[in-house]
This record gives structure tokens, C-alpha cells and sequence, in this order.
């Protein structure tokens, strides 16, 4: 009789560490364009179409493990709102020029975005890893 094959480990899959979340992403469009009310936004780019929730890309002050590299973006927690056009703007010119140019702090609207009393995903997410790490 010949034995059975043995199952080879996946190798390379882990699970996921960073915060996804699409009812999130929907909660964080549900907000206003991020440089909507600055005024240099009226003379540059005005707000046109819909508004998406823009990933912090490549900041220091994002922790390592969170952080976008490559292909993989930054959890869902660091997300801002913008307009198409600026979303688009950002990623043309550099996100560091973007921010510079409309005097904003993406780091820094992200993280009150995501201490804000009304964001429910939060407390949910701090549930999910209490349960997994406990």
C-alpha cells in the first residue's frame, strides 16, 4: 500500500495584520474633501467628483508594520478623505509636495479620523485583536 501524500505548509501566507475594512473606507467618504475649505485648493485644483478614502503613503510617522510598501497599501485606519481630483493630484506631484502645497497633514487627519467618538470600526477592530491575542 502506498501512504498517503503529506499536505505541504503554505508557505508565505499570513494573516492579514493591517485593518481592512470596506463599511469603514464608506464611513470615511462619507466625509468632506480634506482640502476642500483651503484656500489655496479654489485656485489650484477645484473639488470635482466623488469623494474616495485616500491611503497615507510612505510617512514616518506611520508605525513600520502599517506602513504601504510596494504593492500593499497601509490599512484601511490610514485613510483620509479626497475628492477624485485631488486623490488624483496627490498621486501625480508626490504626497509630501500634495500636502506642502494645501498646507494639510494627511497623518494627522487620519489619526483623528480614526479616534473620532463616531467611528464604530474602531472599537470592532480592538475587539477582533483582543480575541485573536487573548
Amino acid at each position: 500500500m502506498i501512504p498517503r501524500r503529506r499536505k505541504q505548509p503554505k508557505m508565505g501566507v499570513r494573516e492579514e495584520t493591517r485593518f481592512r475594512s470596506e463599511p469603514y473606507k464608506q464611513w470615511i467618504r462619507g466625509f468632506p474633501c480634506s482640502v476642500a475649505d483651503k484656500p489655496s485648493a479654489q485656485r489650484v485644483i477645484k473639488c470635482h467628483g466623488g469623494i474616495e478614502a485616500a491611503h497615507v503613503q510612505a510617512d514616518d510617522r506611520v508605525p513600520y508594520e502599517e506602513r504601504s510598501a510596494g504593492s500593499i497599501k497601509a490599512g484601511d485606519n490610514w485613510t483620509y478623505p479626497l475628492c477624485v481630483h485631488h486623490h488624483h493630484a496627490a498621486h501625480s506631484m508626490g504626497h509630501s509636495k500634495f500636502d506642502a502645497m494645501f498646507g494639510i497633514d494627511r497623518v494627522k487627519i487620519a489619526l483623528s479620523l480614526w479616534n473620532h467618538p463616531g467611528n464604530r470600526h474602531r472599537i470592532k477592530w480592538e475587539q477582533r485583536k483582543e480575541r485573536s491575542n487573548g
